[in-house]
């Protein structure tokens, strides 16, 4: 579906629903674990993003390219995009929790102010918690109910997907 949104809106001209579906089709494909491609999706994204100033949207695709290096073993560029948000002006403040959360988990060099709970309480607040925030939580503080939470929030995806099969 994202891959049909992506040739409707670059027949129209469309730059900003382009970059929006480049996004979720990277997404996809970090979930699935290709990352190559997870990658060059996300860096089309990005470029298209930093083309039209669109600062929020920029930072969101720094942290899923983070993200998406971390998995794949790279923590020299994860850190390097991740680090790239701190010279962005921007708004969006759950993504910068998130960079605070994925900065943690790929530098050693923990920054003072830096309070885990605190994070996840605000993250939780924003958008609550997806199995993959979860995850890095788990990463970077250790706490296996998070660990826990991750796999009981999969479940329930699994579940609701079967459902909808069905239907």
């Amino acid at each position: 579906s994202f891959n049909k949104a992506l040739n409707l809106t670059n027949e129209l001209e469309d730059k900003y629903s382009s970059s929006a579906s480049l996004k979720h089709l990277g997404e996809i494909h970090r979930i699935m674990g290709d990352y190559t491609s997870s990658i060059a999706a996300h860096n089309k994204s990005l470029d298209i993003r930093k083309n039209m100033q669109q600062n929020d949207y920029v930072v969101e695709s720094l942290n899923c390219l983070g993200f998406t290096y971390y998995l794949d073993d790279d923590l020299e560029n994860a850190k390097l995009l991740l680090d790239e948000v701190n010279t962005i002006e921007f708004k969006d403040q759950e993504q910068a929790l998130i960079n605070k959360l994925y900065l943690a988990l790929v530098s050693s060099d923990i920054v003072a102010d830096f309070n885990l709970d605190k994070i996840t309480d605000e993250i939780k607040a924003i958008d609550g918690l997806s199995y993959e925030m979860c995850y890095v939580i788990y990463k970077v503080g250790g706490d296996s109910s998070y660990l826990n939470l991750a796999k009981e929030t999969l479940e329930k995806l699994q579940d609701s997907n079967s459902v909808s099969d069905l239907s």
